[in-house]
């Protein structure tokens, strides 16, 4: 299992990339902030989930292919 640490950025079960607030391996959760539209807490399992690790340009890109979507404001 990959580690998580506040202030990684990690796409979560919803695709949202998503700045690392907190992580709790006992509890088995991490939840953060998206970086799509500021929503929080975003909270998934760290074994369930299928959450991976980005780099600032994967987060850049994935913020700016969902602009233009029809609803997104």
């Amino acid at each position: 299992m990959t580690h998580f640490s506040p202030g990684d950025i990690y796409e979560d079960c919803a695709n949202h990339p998503c700045l690392c607030i907190e992580v709790s391996e006992a509890d088995d959760e991490i939840w953060g902030i998206s970086l799509i539209d500021g929503s929080h807490p975003r909270a998934c399992s760290l074994a369930h989930c299928g959450i991976t690790k980005l780099t600032p340009a994967e987060a850049w890109d994935r913020k700016k292919s969902i602009q233009g979507f029809e609803g997104f404001d």
